[in-house]
């Protein structure tokens, strides 16, 4: 209850969550339940959530990674309040940073689906094989069954494995009720 009491005195009393997708665009069932939690909360609260993306550079980079988490984030039914990038704030960031290693606390995330790809496992990063959003949308999976998903799965900070008869028994949900 300290960091929101914190939070709130440095937004004025306005909520503020943010969403840092994964840089190279490709999202997962994790990911939903972020975007559930971060814009849920805000919305809830009166509040805003930022779409953060932590290591591209728009002036640099592919547009489709980009496009592809915010095409994800409407799918699912929720709209940015700002969409923001390191690149606008990397003074700050880079400060941080040094501190993060000056106190041994930095790591390194490997990006084992773009792994996969480059090994020829998958075909592409919506390969059907893998439970990515992008591949769920184009498997028809209702946006409603994702968010109701993360609903009923709630928020741990735990690693969790998520079986897909959970994910599928929400789309069941979802198409018993809109089904003629």
């Amino acid at each position: 209850m300290n960091l929101l009491k914190q939070h709130l005195e440095i937004t004025g009393g306005q909520v503020c969550t943010q969403f840092p997708p994964e840089p190279n665009g490709i999202l997962h069932i994790g990911h939903a339940k972020a975007i559930n939690f971060n814009f849920g909360y805000a919305k809830a609260n009166n509040g805003i959530c930022f779409l953060c993306f932590g290591d591209i550079n728009p002036k640099k980079e592919e547009a489709k990674f980009s496009t592809a988490v915010c095409d994800m984030e409407a799918w699912l039914g929720y709209t940015s309040y700002k969409v923001t990038y390191p690149c606008d704030y990397f003074d700050q960031l880079y400060a941080w940073a040094v501190e993060l290693i000056r106190r041994v606390l930095a790591y390194v995330y490997h990006q084992k689906i773009l792994q996969l790809v480059a090994t020829g496992a998958v075909r592409v990063w919506d390969d059907p094989c893998l439970l990515t959003l992008l591949a769920m949308q184009q498997w028809g999976f209702p946006p409603e069954a994702i968010n109701n998903f993360c609903a009923r799965v709630g928020v741990t900070v735990a690693q969790t494995a998520m079986e897909p008869h959970l994910v599928e028994a929400r789309v069941c949900d979802v198409l018993n009720d809109i089904a003629p």
